[in-house]
């Protein structure tokens, strides 16, 4: 049952259990009897009588006047309103984003013996809010200092592949294939937005999806980064960027950079 259905539902039974006296032109006049409603007693609504009923088995209690209705919690997640992780739509926050992809870069570093580790430690992971630029690459700033950069547009189509995977896994459904050939058919038209995944609702807050959504979202990052950690690691990029760690992207010149720095690359292909 979609949210919309939900309230719909809830302002007609609140309707049918006040519908018992209308007033008209400062009238009270008699209407039908209101249509039984099996619901068990409940806490009462400021300015109304005690007996009208504001609950309803299984569904968020009916707010007082001016309030507004709860939103139940999905199951193994915090409630909507206070998600840390995903989206009333399912999707990966776009924080969380950031902040898992930090921690996965930080564990590939210390997954290296410290003579190994020191030669990467100090290259920072960025992210370029661009949502139109599909991309991640090694680079250095004008001094030589290194850093690596993801777009929040390769970031969330990761995350799209990761809910069509996950959802798949899951229903038995054909999201993934349906996602690829979009995408393929929007690059060779040279579309700048990725295509729109839409899920059914039932299943987008499905907590067994949810849960291997971020796993394929994990793993995929951890490609991702660490293959681009790994260019400064093998001295790719030369001396042009022997400065040390610690450079800083501006987020105007990404697209400028990755195509200055791997001009034969296109992530998105």
């Amino acid at each position: 049952m979609s949210l919309r259905t939900v309230l719909s539902s809830r302002s007609l039974v609140l309707g049918l259990a006040l519908a018992g006296t209308v007033m008209v032109s400062g009238i009270a006049q008699a209407q039908p009897a209101p249509i039984p409603i099996p619901i068990p007693p409940g806490t009462t609504i400021p300015g109304l009588p005690p007996t009208v009923p504001t609950t309803i088995p299984g569904l968020p209690p009916i707010p007082p006047p001016g309030g507004t209705f709860a939103i139940p919690s999905v199951p193994g997640l915090p409630g909507l309103p206070g998600f840390k992780l995903f989206s009333p739509t399912g999707s990966l926050l776009k924080e969380f984003i950031k902040d898992e992809a930090k921690k996965i870069f930080q564990k590939e570093k210390d997954a290296l013996v410290p003579a190994r580790k020191s030669l990467i430690d100090t290259i920072p992971l960025q992210t370029d809010d661009n949502v139109e630029e599909v991309n991640a690459f090694a680079g250095c700033d004008d001094s030589g200092k290194t850093y690596v950069v993801v777009t929040m547009g390769l970031y969330q189509m990761v995350d799209l592949i990761a809910q069509a995977r996950a959802t798949d896994e899951t229903f038995g459904t054909s999201y993934y294939d349906e996602y690829i050939k979009e995408v393929a058919r929007q690059q060779e038209g040279k579309a700048k937005v990725l295509p729109i995944l839409t899920l059914d609702p039932t299943k987008a807050l499905d907590s067994r999806k949810l849960k291997r959504q971020r796993q394929i979202f994990d793993e995929a990052v951890s490609y991702i980064v660490g293959h681009e950690l790994a260019h400064h690691y093998m001295g790719h990029l030369g001396s042009v960027c022997s400065g040390g760690g610690g450079g800083v992207m501006k987020p105007a010149d990404v697209v400028n950079a990755a195509k200055k720095i791997l001009p034969a690359i296109n992530q998105v292909n």
